[in-house]
């Protein structure tokens, strides 16, 4: 039997500084996890919590490392969402936007979920992840469908997953 079975706990992947561990924490959760490349976001995410483990590079998280997070109730992240914004388009790259290692970020997010069984997940990003392309000569809406179709790919067969649209700011 999990040892999560009375309390909210949930590893928190992509992490910046901590803004949705603050929501969930907020809600009750309690983090005991988390991931962030960028060493600033890292420290500020660490200096606002008591010590809990980091694993900076998602990369670096197997199977001996979250064991003991096996059936823990929530895995959270946001991968990096430059890539997907419609705002921030970086589009001075000369590689397309599949192209791009931090584009698929999602794909380590979903290698996470299955070694950890949470009792659910969520993956959050921006809204333009809707109607991106991964080229230019393709059709808007290619990125969610490709990341969506993951999810399901490897997840259904334990997971009901669905998405929805949140306006946050709707949320004060």
């Amino acid at each position: 039997m999990s040892r999560y079975t009375k309390s909210k706990y949930f590893i928190d992947l992509f992490a910046g500084c901590g803004g949705l561990s603050l929501g969930l924490e907020q809600a009750g959760f309690e983090p005991v996890l988390y991931n962030e490349l960028n060493p600033s976001a890292a420290e500020t995410y660490r200096i606002n919590r008591s010590p809990i483990e980091y694993i900076a590079d998602v990369h670096d998280i197997n199977e001996n490392l979250v064991i003991k997070h096996k059936g823990i109730d929530l895995v959270c992240g946001g991968p990096p969402c430059q890539g997907y914004s419609a705002i921030g388009i970086r589009r001075t790259h000369k590689a397309d936007k599949q192209d791009m290692a931090r584009n698929r970020l999602f794909n380590e997010m979903i290698r996470i979920i299955d070694l950890v069984e949470p009792k659910l997940f969520l993956f959050e990003n921006v809204r333009g992840i809707l109607t991106g392309k991964w080229h230019a000569s393709g059709e808007k809406g290619d990125i969610f469908r490709d990341i969506l179709g993951a999810f399901i790919k490897k997840l259904s067969p334990l997971y009901h997953i669905r998405w929805e649209l949140v306006k946050s700011s709707n949320y004060r």
